[in-house]
């Protein structure tokens, strides 16, 4: 913004009153003189003799920079932990040697000359890469990522893939890192986001069915893994649970599909709901209605036991029907 001049000093200015010219004066007669001897002219005073100028005898400051210049301009920019960035400095022996080498390329751009060399020219490219800092091969990218986030071995093969096309456009390696950083920087975001996603739909689920299932929870759970089990196999049955729909949330969580298990584990395999895993499952039912039965009106039975011999009747029931 123009700084606006201050009106005060112009007002003081303006309000200055300039000098009045003198009144012409009255003229005057001249009386009579007499006439003086002529004089010599005055002679010029001498004048003074322009002072040769000094010549310079002060020392000139010393340099700026010192030894450690590249140590410095690398502190100056926060650089002074990357590798690259090092490597590079190296290359110049003296600070003007680094600018010029910045005006050459300046000059270059501006010119339109500042073409990678074509593939074909092996040892124009290769020169080109390294006065550049672009690494020989692409094995020799730093893959040393920000925040600590280290490259998982099952990652290596997409990531090998990718430093062949980036050494192949001729990216430096701030570059590629940048692109790796903010690759794996989304997907530490993502998982995080996923993480409590399913951890959210994992805890609904379970308080709705538990408020539905009542004391009866346990047993659907487990009848519904014993139905899976025997149904699709251990090694599928186990992993079904896991198979996502659309939504992202796994079958395992989602409240539909597990009543519609439990409904078919009811109807397909009764025993499997309230005996899960038993070798003979009518002969475990017999046995536990049995013990039931010895505490019928006794002080030890309880209500839990008549909700439990009432499950279990009503499953011999079913398999009665089912012949």
């Amino acid at each position: 913004m123009t700084e606006e001049l201050d009106p005060t000093l112009l007002n003081d200015i303006a309000k200055t009153p300039e000098a009045e010219a003198p009144a012409p004066e009255a003229p005057v007669e001249e009386a009579p003189v007499a006439e003086a001897p002529a004089e010599s002219p005055a002679e010029e005073a001498p004048k003074a003799e322009a002072e040769p100028a000094k010549e310079e005898t002060a020392d000139k400051p010393a340099p700026v920079w010192g030894e450690n210049w590249r140590d410095q301009i690398l502190k100056e920019l926060g650089l002074e932990d990357d590798k690259s960035a090092q490597n590079q400095i190296k290359r110049f022996t003296t600070p003007a040697a680094a600018f010029k080498s910045f005006k050459e390329l300046n000059d270059k751009v501006r010119s339109g000359d500042y073409k990678v060399p074509a593939p074909e020219d092996e040892e124009g490219l290769k020169r080109w890469r390294a006065e550049n800092g672009v690494p020989d091969s692409p094995e020799g990218y730093d893959l040393t990522l920000s925040d600590g986030l280290v490259i998982g071995e099952e990652d290596m093969p997409i990531v090998n893939e990718y430093l062949k096309q980036a050494h192949a456009d001729n990216q430096t390696p701030e570059s590629v890192k940048k692109t790796l950083d903010w690759y794996y920087q989304q997907q530490q975001e993502g998982m995080v986001e996923e993480a409590s996603m399913l951890q959210e739909a994992k805890t609904n689920t379970q308080k709705e069915l538990m408020a539905e299932w009542g004391g009866n929870f346990p047993a659907e759970i487990n009848g519904i893994n014993n139905f899976l089990q025997k149904t699709f196999g251990e090694e599928i049955g186990s992993e079904l649970q896991f198979y996502r729909g659309p939504d992202g949330i796994p079958l395992g969580s989602n409240p539909v599909m597990l009543r519609a298990f439990a409904q078919l584990a009811r109807d397909i395999d009764p025993a499997g709901t309230v005996v899960p895993g038993a070798s003979n499952q009518m002969k475990s039912i017999e046995n536990e209605m049995s013990e039931i039965k010895t505490k019928m009106g006794t002080e030890s039975y309880t209500q839990k036991d008549a909700n439990r011999f009432l499950e279990l009747q009503e499953v011999v029931d079913k398999m009665a029907v089912k012949g």
